[in-house]
């Protein structure tokens, strides 16, 4: 199978010149011994037999053989896709992506089916043959005798790795060939492709019941890690009856069980959980569920950390929801949880890094200084613009890519109790982006945006205003009063809060403000003529909208209004997890004594400030005199 390192296949350019092997022909097939690269390897390793094509058609090149160096360097490109099985609809990917360039996914072959085809036809190594027809029949699925010889293909390579003919990497002996997590996902590509011919062909039973046999013989041979594999592909293609596919776990945990180490133990036990379901057996169901979680638990007694184990346990007291007889145990599970959650932040340690900001703020401050009072507000207003969506989105995934060590595992978000209050997942590195990882790098870039725009430019431009002038509420109501996004009926509320955020009343601000971003959305939307109620049919009332119903139903109306860019900075200042989500942490007594006073209390403060002010700017002229009697 290929691997997910080393990769030597030229990249393709997405968007200029195409690699030469594009141009082999049926023609050049015919004339081309496509086996000689391959004479003298037992391997059954698409990257090695990638990189013994490279180098042949290297050599073909050097000796002006074209046509064998475009059919050795096509058969080099397409053995070094990366096969991924989850997504049976989509199971290749490029085995490497350099930028805006990156190595050959089936796609590039679309014009070369027939070649590969031939390639297929005319190959007698079951590597070749495996990898073409797939991708053939992939293409283009009309191809049935591809798919037929794709099957055939996989299950010699199996059927070979398993007497051990051939052989995958360093391990040369029988059991790891045959058990090995490469055999198990050639097979699970062959019935994957057998699962949509949906016929009769004795090819199609071969290879079912080659799964079984290796299911079996991994059973014999007490290979825990080997029956879980199969055992899977047993029960995902329905092989055998998967009351007997259970048995056959339960009995081989109970002979290797000293042996047996824990992470696999939990595995075998929620297969043979998963095989008793699908066998109707719920009494043995949830049997084998209470012993998945309680060896979970035995899991995370023997894991030093507090965070490790706090991970064992909620994943224990997730094992037995639903389990008859267990809420007892669950609620201790709870318990043992919160306390071990307790010890989860002496482990945690914290790292800053420096940046000087002095230009920043002098220049913030000298800007300020021979401002008018009116035209400081306004220019607080403008200091810092919310970024557009799509470059927030371009800019993480070009980091993600840049340092993709930051994102190869998911990520899960404590609270200051210890608790995970949200993961995410890792990032995919090829063609489709993870939406999880992007998110979460998005916060992590807004985070840090929002700490320098509120340390270098809001807080000194604050701090010069209240140094001379004094922003009262009557001052402060007066703006309210004229703008479109405040609720009339809500004008001296919310100038009380951005007097406090004035003032410095960091608490008072945040507490105050945060509530009314909501109805402020719904009056803006109301005044523009949207409808911001729900009705019940069932009990015949109306309710007006939350926060995240305007975000979910309404988002397209605020767009419109407020832009993207402010709508989705709201979003991420106030809603998003993982992020402040300061309307939560606000709404239900999250947010600690601390928080106010950090950088994202104090932007969200200053973001509702300028909805409050943007609609004031033609008023500007207006205002001089108004604020001049009001300070």
């Amino acid at each position: 199978m290929a691997r997910e390192t080393d990769c030597e296949a030229e990249p393709v350019d997405k968007e200029h010149t195409s690699p030469f092997w594009l141009q082999a022909t049926v023609d050049d097939v015919q004339e081309v011994d496509v086996d000689q690269p391959l004479s003298e390897s037992n391997s059954a390793d698409y990257h090695e037999a990638a990189t013994l094509y490279r180098g042949a058609s290297e050599r073909s090149s050097a000796d002006q053989d074209h046509k064998s160096a475009r059919i050795f360097a096509m058969l080099a490109a397409a053995l070094d896709i990366r096969l991924t099985v989850g997504n049976p609809n989509d199971p290749y990917a490029p085995m490497a992506v350099f930028g805006d360039r990156r190595s050959a996914i089936p796609t590039d072959f679309k014009g070369s089916v027939d070649a590969l085809s031939a390639i297929a036809g005319k190959a007698t190594s079951a590597v070749v043959r495996s990898r073409l027809s797939d991708l053939c029949w992939h293409l283009e699925r009309k191809r049935r005798v591809s798919a037929l010889a794709g099957v055939t293909a996989y299950v010699e390579l199996v059927e070979a790795l398993a007497s051990g003919e051939l052989h995958i990497g360093s391990a040369k002996d029988l059991p790891a060939n045959a058990f090995n997590s490469d055999a198990a996902r050639l097979l699970r590509r062959c019935l994957q492709i057998a699962r949509w011919l949906k016929g009769e062909e004795p090819i199609l039973k071969n290879a079912q019941a080659l799964a079984v046999r290796l299911r079996e013989q991994a059973f014999a041979a007490n290979d825990p890690a080997a029956l879980r594999r199969f055992a899977n592909i047993d029960l995902d293609f329905c092989l055998s009856d998967p009351a007997a596919v259970a048995e056959d776990v339960e009995g081989l945990i109970g002979a290797v069980a000293p042996s047996l180490d824990l992470d696999t133990e939990i595995e075998l036990w929620r297969v043979a959980a998963r095989a008793y379901q699908m066998a109707k057996r719920d009494d043995d169901r949830h049997r084998t569920r209470a012993l998945a979680a309680e060896t979970l638990v035995k899991l995370a007694e023997a894991r030093g950390s507090a965070f490790v184990a706090s991970k064992f346990l909620a994943d224990a007291i997730s094992e037995l929801h639903g389990v008859p007889g267990k809420k007892e145990r669950r609620k201790e599970l709870q318990h043992r949880l919160v306390d071990v959650q307790a010890a989860i932040m002496d482990e945690m340690s914290s790292f800053s890094h420096r940046t000087d900001i002095r230009d920043l703020v002098e220049a913030t401050v000298s800007t300020f200084e021979e401002l008018g009072l009116v035209d400081m507000l306004f220019t607080l207003m403008g200091l810092a613009s919310s970024p557009p969506p799509d470059k927030l989105i371009q800019e993480a995934e070009a980091q993600i890519r840049a340092y993709p060590l930051s994102s190869i595992f998911g990520t899960s978000h404590l609270d200051h109790d210890g608790k995970v209050i949200h993961r995410t997942d890792c990032a995919s590195f090829g063609e489709r982006g993870s939406d999880g990882a992007v998110v979460a790098q998005i916060v992590k870039a807004e985070s840090l945006r929002r700490s320098m725009v509120v340390s270098g430019a809001i807080e000194p431009a604050r701090q010069i205003i209240v140094s001379h002038h004094l922003i009262s509420d009557d001052l402060i109501e007066t703006l309210t009063r004229n703008s479109a996004f405040v609720d009339p009926r809500q004008e001296q509320t919310f100038a009380k809060g951005i007097s406090n955020f004035f003032q410095g009343d960091r608490i008072g601000a945040t507490y105050i403000l945060t509530p009314l971003l909501e109805s402020c959305l719904r009056y803006v939307l109301k005044t523009a003529g949207h409808d911001v109620t729900t009705f019940d049919a069932a009990t015949q009332t109306q309710q007006d909208r939350m926060l995240t119903s305007l975000f979910a139903d309404m988002r397209g109306a605020m767009e419109e209004i407020f832009g993207a860019e402010i709508v989705h900075d709201l979003e991420y200042v106030f809603l998003r997890r993982p992020g402040p989500a300061l309307r939560h942490s606000v709404a239900h007594g999250l947010l600690t004594d601390n928080g106010p006073y950090g950088a994202d209390a104090i932007y969200s403060c200053w973001l509702l400030f300028k909805l409050m002010m943007i609609p004031l700017y033609p008023l500007r002229e207006d205002l001089r005199g108004a604020l001049d009697c009001a300070s």
